[in-house]
């Protein structure tokens, strides 16, 4: 089982109402690894407990190329659950959670989803 995030359903949203892998941009002066336990801590509202990494890969979009690293992690919801809801920041939040099988993220792939398509490769390797 993995934990999937569903992203807005809202205009200029990328991959809107989709399901996936919770992800987080790199901040200046941040690894990989960093900007991950940030998220889950500013996104989600879980301390994670970063494992390996499981893949890596690049995806060129219009005006940059994405990077992403895609890692196994333990996480504890404790009491305070899920972040839901936006932010005025520019970060995506998410609109609901779930537990699935990995096998729920080929919708997401098959429409672009860098992180789900990495997940889904490195489980068929």
């Amino acid at each position: 089982m993995v934990l999937m995030v569903q992203r807005p359903n809202e205009p200029g949203e990328e991959l809107p109402g989709m399901w996936g892998l919770p992800a987080a941009s790199i901040r200046a002066g941040e690894t990989c690894a960093e900007a991950a336990v940030r998220a889950g801590r500013d996104k989600l509202g879980v301390e994670l407990d970063l494992q390996d990494a499981l893949a890596f890969g690049q995806q060129e979009r219009d005006s940059y190329v994405l990077t992403m690293t895609v890692y196994r992690a333990n996480l504890d919801v404790g009491e305070t659950g899920l972040k839901l809801g936006s932010t005025h920041d520019g970060t995506t939040q998410y609109t609901s959670w779930r537990w699935a099988s990995p096998e729920a993220l080929q919708p997401a792939a098959d429409l672009g989803s860098l992180c789900s398509k990495l997940y889904l490769r490195w489980l068929k390797a």
